[in-house]
């Protein structure tokens, strides 16, 4: 059985679908790029302020979007420093241990 051809609004939505999600993944690219530059404080107080904007209902409905998407990269962000961190940590503790059997 063969597929209904899309008509001139399915094809001409589905055209819109695909732009608004290669414009999101360049948002995400270069959202990224400038977040991996910040430090866990930084990132972390940006976090917060957009928490904070969506707490007060300041943001428009427009903006959730793009709001969302930083949001999720911040705390990705401060999540992956803190894991980097933790490592060191235990690196540090495996090393002093060994020093402490020899």
């Amino acid at each position: 059985m063969s597929k209904p051809k899309k008509t001139q609004y399915e094809h001409s939505l589905s055209h819109k679908r695909k732009q608004s999600l290669d414009k999101d993944k360049l948002i995400i690219q270069e959202l990224s790029e400038h977040v991996s530059e910040l430090s866990y404080e930084e990132s972390l107080e940006k976090l917060n302020t957009l928490l904070s904007k969506l707490q007060n209902e300041s943001l428009h409905v427009d903006d959730l979007k793009i709001s969302y998407l930083k949001a999720t990269l911040y705390l990705e962000h401060c999540e992956n420093l803190l894991n980097k961190i933790e490592e060191e940590v235990l690196q540090i503790e495996i090393d002093e241990s060994s020093l402490k059997d020899t």
